[in-house]
């Protein structure tokens, strides 16, 4: 399994499985996370894209024990509240 990137910092991860409780070595935080995993996708159900046996973590920046956790090669992007914030400086808020 090619290595990943910290999805707080973007530092690389090491080869290899990333374990549940594994911290990055540049900002310590935790890396099997869903924003560090290739299924990560704010706009998908529970905004995951791995198959209906992925564990939900209501969480998506706290370790987690799924199954299908992949390491994505790039930090996922902005998360759902803050894309919200940044449409809502553009155009102003929802009614």
């Amino acid at each position: 399994m090619a290595g990943g990137k910290c999805a707080k910092c973007g530092s690389p991860l090491p080869e290899g499985r990333v374990e549940f409780r594994a911290v990055c070595a540049k900002c310590g935080s935790y890396v099997h996370v869903c924003r560090a995993c290739v299924h990560y996708d704010p706009g998908a159900h529970h905004e995951c894209r791995a198959s209906v046996t992925a564990e939900y973590a209501a969480d998506k920046d706290r370790f987690n024990f799924c199954e299908e956790f992949r390491p994505a090669t790039a930090p996922a992007a902005g998360s759902p509240k803050k894309t919200r914030a940044d449409i809502e400086k553009l155009f102003g808020p929802s009614s």
